[in-house]
């Protein structure tokens, strides 16, 4: 935390992969204990305090060098921009938020840069089950857009768990499995994994 409506914040990433009989994915079971560079700059514009709803702007630069869906080497840079909106459905203790995101990114492989501008539309719910822990559920439709082009979509649907161990240091884990979308009535594991796994620990200092 820098100031009352701005933190920042770096983080090291971790990857473990288990591909098996995945079309155009070798097979591979791997676990990088560093595989990168994340890190956030939040900028709180509106406050439920003062507002009737949060409102706040997020950068996440971000750096790789293992490929999330191949788990090969490789070169990549995600600069993601991101606009949270959240509100309290009932005072202190059951929330909702609407997270609009683009993810531009630029990998490099095979000796060329690639780009790709994927974007995001999340929805999300939360209730409080004890004094310091909530259990959300959200569902998010990611869509993949490349050289100008719509070229994948994957709707995600699960729950998650928020919990504040003390006034510095939270957790947060979520799983999201891939539903089949309104359209097409199937999942997309070509561009997308069928299950996505996040944990975070942050301390705020």
């Amino acid at each position: 935390m820098v100031t009352d409506g701005f933190r920042a914040s770096v983080g090291l990433l971790s990857d473990y992969h288990a591909i098996a009989d995945v079309p155009g994915l070798a097979d591979l079971h791997s676990l990088n204990v560093f595989s990168g560079v994340s890190s956030e700059f939040r900028w709180k514009f509106l406050n439920r305090s003062s507002a009737p709803i949060d409102l706040t702007l997020s950068f996440e630069p971000q750096w790789e060098h293992i490929d999330d869906a191949s788990g090969q080497n490789m070169q990549s840079y995600v600069l993601p921009v991101r606009l949270l909106a959240d509100m309290a459905l009932i005072p202190d203790k059951t929330f909702g938020a609407l997270n609009l995101s683009y993810l531009p990114t630029f990998a490099h492989s095979g000796g060329t840069w690639q780009q790709q501008n994927p974007s995001e539309i999340a929805l999300a719910a939360s209730t409080a089950i004890f004094g310091s822990g909530f259990l959300g559920v959200e569902i998010r439709q990611s869509t993949l857009n490349q050289h100008g082009f719509f070229s994948g979509r994957a709707l995600y649907f699960g729950p998650s768990l928020f919990v504040r161990l003390s006034s510095a240091i939270i957790i947060k884990v979520a799983w999201e499995a891939q539903i089949p979308a309104e359209t097409g009535g199937r999942n997309d594991l070509v561009n997308y994994e069928r299950n996505q796994v996040r944990a975070q620990f942050a301390w705020n200092f």
